[in-house]
């Protein structure tokens, strides 16, 4: 069973990271570090002496160090002769931990947590403990199955009997180790542009990194390196409307959007960058919105409230046009794909999404209901995002993605409540996810706006990666960078982004499970959830449920029935042994 005070104090960490909090003393800064600091008798009094100003390594430091001290003035009578020796060489490898300063770093998950070893190698104090007496193989094999848990929550025989070889409680043990605050990913920009990026692309100049267009003062924006290092360039003055969609067409930018005006030259929607004078030229008449552009089969085409249309070199031919809007244009096996929010195209019935090849309109798979907003390629298949779906018997949105392998169309639950999906971006054997979102079934949000698709077994989950305040709206990727773009201004540590921020991505994540599958019924479930055969497996297993971001919240010896209720509604990955199961809770 969940240690039900390791995840209270989880949440409370959570809860005091998002928010800016006044220390009365250097307790209540050690209590956010660590909760067991509540549970000691024997505390020092300059803790409740001394001021909290210290940045988050200094406070992990300071932990560590009266953590030691105090250990150091227990009775250890109890002891025997060779306990009492092994706790002082282990206290004395922490004071040398502690010295050196150098702790993991939580780029995993949204809020304070501990992290056995990171993706550099880094060791938490009591994995360094145990790795300092000759023992390293026991600290990777907990990090290996259970990097994020607490000591409580480690269920590990060997650490166990490490702790009375070298004289420490369990609950010492609890003490020493710390929560790292989360060191969310993405980077401010410079800034950013003051406002809403709604479409990226990367620059083909040499010099230029990336172009961006949106809803802010000039609504087009270059990032690209100058006298003092990269910075923003507004190369252009749109007016009345807002740049949507970028392309490159003869090597020269094309913006698309709603607006009438670039540096004071009339257009209808779209215009092009020319080298003649370095200035912009009008590029015909697209009468409505532009929502995205792309150059498919070496032509250019736009996509919006018109429905599809084509550059001939001198205007814009529809080619057919919807009852509604088209929102983004994708490439997918020779193929051009039209995603939105309409029901027919140039006569064709279909809904949301359709194919285009030779002329040709025509609808895939079972219709999508609900409007699209983005299109990706990823592991050969085509995934389609959009508006959350409703499921009507829990009354809670979930995040479907669609899938189409160019002869059927499914779609994979996500665990993710709100208005939409807005992009996706590639990024090898990651999908990161942007828009309007949050985890299903949580009081609190753990993580908004920004997921990759993580894979459990033969399961899919959005893995909350940010918590920003307002939406994300464009994705790209480069050199293992991710872009991303919208309209946040913050993730509670950053508070500059200015719509546009970036970061490094790299594999680092722990094996998943195998994909052999078990039967749980009911589910979804309001309470209890029963395991088909369990009397076939080892009474020896342990039954884990963890949630979409990989944290143990219920782990107990297997049995016939499993008491659920005291979780959120919500959706959790359940495991025994190698086999693994999906659950929603109501």
């Amino acid at each position: 069973m969940l240690n039900k005070f390791s995840f209270l104090c989880f949440l409370l960490a959570f809860s005091t990271f998002l928010q800016a909090k006044n220390y009365a003393n250097l307790y209540e800064k050690l209590v956010e570090v660590n909760a067991q600091w509540q549970f000691q008798q024997d505390l020092p009094k300059q803790v409740f002496a001394e001021n909290a100003l210290l940045d988050e390594n200094k406070a992990i430091q300071m932990h560590l160090q009266l953590v030691e001290q105090t250990l150091r003035k227990r009775d250890i009578s109890h002891l025997s002769p060779t306990q009492q020796k092994n706790r002082l060489s282990a206290l004395t490898n922490l004071h040398g931990y502690w010295k050196k300063s150098v702790f993991p770093k939580n780029e995993y998950l949204p809020y304070r947590n501990p992290v056995f070893i990171d993706k550099y190698n880094t060791f938490c104090a009591v994995g360094y403990l145990v790795k300092m007496s000759g023992n390293e193989a026991v600290s990777r094999e907990i990090a290996a199955t259970q990097n994020f848990a607490y000591l409580y929550e480690i269920q590990s025989e060997k650490i166990v009997a490490w702790a009375q070889e070298y004289g420490f409680t369990l609950a010492e043990l609890a003490w020493i180790q710390p929560g790292y605050p989360a060191a969310m990913p993405t980077q401010a920009m410079r800034n950013g542009v003051g406002g809403t990026v709604y479409d990226m692309m990367m620059g083909t100049m040499g010099t230029d990194l990336i172009h961006v267009a949106g809803d802010f003062p000039n609504g087009v924006s270059t990032y690209s390196s100058g006298f003092a290092g990269y910075d923003w360039f507004m190369q252009a003055n749109i007016t009345g409307g807002n740049v949507y969609a970028l392309a490159y067409w003869n090597n020269m930018p094309v913006y698309g959007g709603n607006f009438t005006a670039i540096n004071g030259i009339s257009v209808f929607n779209i215009a092009q960058f020319n080298l003649t004078g370095m200035g912009f030229s009008p590029m015909g008449t697209l009468n409505g919105v532009v929502k995205d552009l792309l150059v498919y089969n070496n032509n250019l085409y736009a996509a919006g409230s018109f429905g599809l249309a084509i550059w001939n070199g001198n205007e814009w031919i529809n080619l057919g046009e919807t009852n509604g809007i088209v929102n983004c244009l994708y490439e997918w096996k020779g193929d051009l794909y039209l995603g939105g929010d309409f029901t027919q195209i140039s006569g064709q019935s279909c809904s949301n999404v359709v194919k285009f090849n030779t002329g040709t309109f025509s609808a895939i798979g079972n219709q999508i209901h609900l409007p699209v907003h983005a299109l990706c390629n990823y592991e050969d298949t085509l995934y389609i995002g959009g508006d959350l779906h409703q499921m009507t018997d829990t009354a809670q949105a979930y995040g479907f993605v669609w899938r189409w392998d160019n002869t059927s169309l499914d779609s994979i639950s996500l665990a993710m409540k709100g208005h939409a999906i807005y992009a996706f971006a590639d990024a090898g054997t990651k999908l990161y996810v942007g828009g309007s979102f949050s985890e299903a079934g949580l009081a609190m949000d753990f993580g908004k706006n920004l997921a990759r698709i993580e894979k459990y077994g033969a399961y899919h989950a959005a893995q909350m990666i940010e918590i920003f305040d307002a939406p994300v709206y464009s994705l790209k990727t480069d050199n293992n960078v991710l872009y991303v773009g919208g309209a946040f201004t913050s993730n509670y540590l950053v508070n500059n982004f200015g719509g546009i921020g970036n970061f490094t991505y790299q594999i680092t994540d722990i094996s998943a499970p195998s994909q052999t599958n078990i039967t749980v019924f009911p589910n979804p479930t309001a309470d209890y959830i029963e395991i088909k055969d369990w009397e076939k497996i080892s009474p020896q297993s342990l039954v884990i449920v963890r949630d979409m971001m990989g944290k143990t919240l219920y782990q107990a010896p297997i049995s016939a029935k499993i008491d659920l209720s005291n979780l959120p509604s919500g959706t959790y990955i359940l495991q025994i042994e190698n086999g693994i199961s999906k659950i929603v809770k109501q």
